[in-house]
């Protein structure tokens, strides 16, 4: 406990810096991280880093990011690829084509794992560069509903989950467990909500909050949930050893990568 406790404290030491200054050093310290989650999903698969399918992979990854990454004069170029369906297409039909013609080299999970994991990482990465555009707080918002919900999911599943979530994919997770965190989430998001000045009358803050919270938190879950079913299959217990008392990165934003996107197709349609 005191060593998974040192380690937060340690990670939100380096990871906060980044989130207040922003820009250049966030987009930079997010593509650092992308690559790292990268390599543990690869390993999860058995997949080695060096290799030409990986590569690919680590290519669309990186496209989805480019946008962030290359200066301005050079938007008008890199856009319409990072854009393009057509370019994630090819780079999975290429996969497809390698274990066609070496089909021994790899089986066909590994293969669908490389496009769907660098999609995945790609999009989840790149939508918290996005998010980190908006202000310090969107990403405050987002983390304070992904790790208050995780808390108290424990802590209400340890005491009253009697029920099974996903006995399949997690033995631990409880429905009561669930609901507890989702609730929590909305508490504390709310004191958050009375706490800030805001430009709309206090019932309908409150009232957007629960929704946002609720959706963001069942993303969360279902976050946590694939990575667990990732695990479970590639029977590993952590995607990594760089967190002491986590596991790696993937074990920590495993929630975000999928509220990340969650967050942004909802405003994208409230405003």
């Amino acid at each position: 406990m005191k060593e998974r406790t040192l380690t937060s404290i340690v990670a939100l030491a380096i990871f906060l810096p980044f989130l207040y200054i922003g820009g250049l050093p966030f987009t930079l310290f997010v593509l650092l991280i992308s690559v790292i989650s990268f390599y543990e999903w690869v390993r999860l698969f058995k997949i080695p880093l060096f290799s030409l399918e990986s590569g690919i992979g680590l290519v669309i990854l990186l496209l989805l990011l480019a946008p962030h990454l290359v200066p301005s004069v050079m938007l008008p170029i890199i856009l319409p690829l990072a854009s393009s369906s057509w370019l994630y297409y090819i780079g999975s039909l290429l996969l497809m084509v390698l274990f066609i013609l070496n089909p021994k080299r790899y089986t066909y999970p590994q293969m669908l794992s490389l496009g769907f994991g660098a999609l995945y990482l790609g999009f989840g990465y790149r939508y918290l560069i996005e998010t980190r555009a908006l202000g310090p707080l969107a990403i405050i918002y987002i983390l304070l509903i992904v790790y208050t919900n995780d808390s108290f999911a424990y802590l209400v599943g340890r005491r009253f989950g009697r029920h099974k979530l996903a006995p399949l994919v997690s033995t631990n997770k409880t429905i009561e467990g669930a609901v507890g965190g989702i609730i929590g989430a909305v508490i504390v998001t709310s004191i958050l909500t009375l706490m800030l000045s805001l430009d709309k009358p206090l019932i309908v803050a409150l009232c957007e909050n629960m929704l946002f919270t609720i959706v963001l938190a069942i993303a969360g879950q279902l976050g946590d949930l694939l990575e667990s079913g990732i695990k479970r299959y590639c029977g590993v217990k952590n995607s990594g050893e760089l967190l002491p008392g986590h596991g790696g990165l993937l074990d920590r934003f495993d929630s975000m990568l999928l509220v990340l996107p969650v967050f942004h197709f909802i405003i994208m349609f409230w405003r």
